[in-house]
């Protein structure tokens, strides 16, 4: 009879299949046990507080036997990595996993990870580029602010391509910012590596917008005007979704407001007329009582007098 104690899995993924009911997610135990070292390793660097129990533990799994891993060690190790993810928070046991196998590369000196290295050299070529264009003699503040629709052939192209640059150099500084800070906070997820381009994209989309839906003359007599401008709407590309959502909005008030108009006005009739009728059954009650009240202490000539008086309003304000 085998003893639960000693099935065992290959920490390299390959399940030890002479040992019966060996562990078939040995990958869990490479995941569980590269985490826990290198969140010890962040830890004990950053003077961050480590149980010596667990830590005790941890060295006896991963150095006794580093080929081996039976379950009850895999138990351990899942404990171990839950004390540790506390202790590390907020940074993450993936993101020490990826910050410290990166530290390798031969580009290592533009970042820690790949994509700070990659959104570094693209920052990099549209600052380059930037500088290459505006070498050009076509590259000037008049021919700028022409605008597509003032401008053509090579001139047009160039300077296009000048603004184009700046945007891009304004979207992938705030991608990069953005994503350094995660780095700084050891929260890096590299799921999300996607997004980053993206935000790139949408940086270069909103600039070109921007640039392209204000008037020429707001930047009459204003140096480097569209440059600036390309640069914070690259970099801002939220903020040209809101003024294009109010912008939206606007209209959709603008189209709305009319039958609203209408609709007021028609309520208001209605109201009026109906505090109109109010106002004439008040007082066709009031006479009606006080009619009662004669009928009750006279002959009834009177009386009749009155009904008449009151016929002759009412036929009166119907014809009215």
């Amino acid at each position: 009879m085998t003893d639960a104690s000693s099935e065992q899995v290959t920490i390299d993924g390959t399940p030890d299949d002479d040992t019966p009911g060996a562990s078939r997610n040995p990958g869990l135990a490479t995941q569980l046990l590269a985490e826990c070292l290198a969140m010890v390793r962040h830890a004990l660097s950053n003077g961050l507080e480590v149980s010596p129990q667990g830590l005790k533990q941890l060295n006896a799994i991963s150095a006794a036997n580093p080929a081996l891993i039976n379950n009850e060690q895999v138990q351990e190790l899942g404990r171990i990595h839950h004390e540790l993810a506390r202790s590390v928070a907020p940074a993450t046991p993936r993101a020490i996993v990826q910050l410290s196998n990166s530290a390798g590369s031969r580009l290592h000196f533009l970042g820690p990870v790949p994509l700070v290295r990659q959104l570094s050299l693209v920052s990099i070529l549209f600052l380059l580029g930037l500088l290459g264009v505006s070498l050009s003699g076509s590259v000037n503040l008049p021919n700028l602010n022409a605008g597509l629709f003032n401008s053509q052939g090579p001139v047009l192209a160039i300077n296009q391509l000048f603004l184009l640059c700046a945007v891009g150099l304004g979207a992938s500084f705030s991608a990069l910012f953005k994503l350094n800070s995660y780095v700084s906070n050891v929260t890096y997820d590299p799921r999300y590596d996607s997004s980053y381009w993206t935000h790139i994209i949408l940086g270069i989309i909103a600039g070109v917008i921007l640039l392209e839906l204000l008037p020429d003359s707001l930047f009459k007599g204003s140096d480097f005007g569209k440059p600036a401008l390309a640069m914070f709407g690259g970099f801002s590309a939220g903020v040209v979704h809101r003024i294009l959502l109010r912008l939206v909005e606007t209209l959709e008030t603008m189209v709305k407001g009319s039958g609203d108009r209408a609709s007021a006005a028609a309520q208001s009739l209605r109201t009026q007329a109906s505090e109109q009728r109010s106002r004439v059954n008040s007082e066709i009650a009031a006479q009606l009582v006080e009619l009662n009240k004669e009928l009750e202490q006279s002959d009834g000539k009177g009386a009749t007098e009155k009904l008449n008086q009151i016929i002759k309003k009412l036929l009166g304000d119907h014809r009215e």
